[in-house]
């Protein structure tokens, strides 16, 4: 997804696959109160703003290939579970990276000591 720069003009984009699709828009516009959308369709945003969306979306697809890897070592069903009863994914969109490593090891690592 383009994005234009407020204080530049400058285009610069930002890319979120899920699925095979570029899911930036979606994922931005659902987690910001009333985006600003250019007249062309671009999402305009400010240089700070911007820096930490690009952070959020490389933790967030950090954070798949982390759940993904959980889930080749147990299952799907075991790590929904790990993250339902923890409710890893109830704070702020850019603390759920972290909250999610930090549930999956403590769940993980606790059931094998049992």
């Amino acid at each position: 997804m383009d994005v234009m720069i407020r204080e530049t003009g400058d285009i610069k984009h930002l890319c979120y696959y899920i699925s095979r699709t570029d899911d930036a828009m979606d994922f931005i516009g659902n987690n910001t109160y009333n985006p600003e959308i250019n007249a062309n369709g671009i999402m305009v945003m400010s240089q700070d703003d911007y820096d930490w969306w690009e952070r959020v979306i490389i933790d967030h697809i950090a954070m798949g290939h982390l759940v993904d890897t959980y889930v080749q070592l147990y299952s799907e069903e075991d790590v929904c579970n790990a993250l339902d009863k923890t409710r890893a994914l109830d704070v702020d969109i850019d603390m759920q990276p972290s909250n999610v490593r930090y549930w999956l090891a403590k769940w993980f690592d606790e059931e094998r000591a049992l």
